[in-house]
């Protein structure tokens, strides 16, 4: 009865002694019992450990509007201002129009300042990982 639990402790002992030197989780075995008088079969191999495997999906691409604060640089404007006309009366009470500011010119300044715009702008399709 001994020498059934001797050989096979014996032989998983010198497995064990023969194999490489392995970091945790990267060795795995098996022991399988059986039969009439007792077998043991040692298996070794690398594990992997206990992970999924995530393929890559593809999202597809999309627009999307965004706010962006802009600087406007100051700027000049030209501007005509119309001339400018009252009504008077004459001694007989007879209307008629006096021109009193002449139409002109003008330059308007326009000071630099920031400014947000909305922006719509094209998101390109992405991948991503998607685990089962």
């Amino acid at each position: 009865m001994l020498s059934k639990i001797v050989r096979p402790a014996l032989a998983l002992a010198l497995a064990l002694a023969a194999a490489p030197a392995a970091h945790a989780g990267d060795l795995s075995f098996g022991v399988v019992l059986g039969g009439d008088h007792g077998r043991l079969a040692v298996g070794y191999g690398k594990g992997y450990g206990s992970y999924r495997r995530c393929a890559p999906v593809r999202a597809a691409g999309h627009y999307e509007t965004i706010e962006r604060r802009v600087w406007v640089p100051g700027e000049r404007e030209k501007v005509w201002i119309d001339p400018v006309y009252e009504t008077r009366y004459d001694h007989c009470g007879r209307p008629y129009s006096v021109m009193v500011c002449p139409g002109r010119w003008t330059v308007r300044v326009h000071p630099a300042h920031y400014e947000t715009r909305c922006e719509r702008v094209w998101v390109p399709a992405a991948y991503g990982p998607h685990c089962d």
